[in-house]
């Protein structure tokens, strides 16, 4: 299995900064990213990359928000928070294996850059299961 294990965490320095996820003995984060710098990040803002891409070739990222439109119904719409459930990621409102396949799959935001997208999904949520 060759699949790509890297992460992304919030720096109070720089923002965003992506790459291989250390925890020292004090329990205290950090990045290393492809240039080799150390980049002391906020715990609660780490996230694993998927492996997968949205249409637009951006990363998918846990913590992110999908919206997935399906490619043969395009009134299909489903929003949701990417996270991993049973050894599976879903995104969106599926296995995102399936929706990568069968959804349009785009990016809108993030739980940590974006905490009222969290408010319309919880409604949308809410509205799916009182049906």
């Amino acid at each position: 299995m060759n699949r790509e294990i890297k992460f992304r965490g919030l720096s109070k320095e720089i923002g965003w900064v992506y790459g291989d996820l250390v925890i020292n003995c004090t329990a205290n984060p950090y990045i290393i990213d492809e240039h080799g710098f150390e980049w002391n990040i906020i715990v609660e803002t780490v996230g694993q990359f998927t492996g997968l891409t949205d249409k637009n070739g951006k990363e998918i990222y846990e913590g992110d928000v999908l919206r997935n439109t399906h490619k043969y119904h395009a009134n299909d719409i489903c929003e949701g928070i990417v996270e991993f459930l049973d050894c599976q990621w879903f995104g969106g409102g599926d296995y995102l294996s399936y929706a990568s396949e069968f959804c349009n799959m785009e990016i809108i935001g993030n739980i940590h850059d974006n905490p009222e997208l969290l408010k319309w999904i919880t409604i949308q949520q809410a509205d799916y299961y009182d049906h």
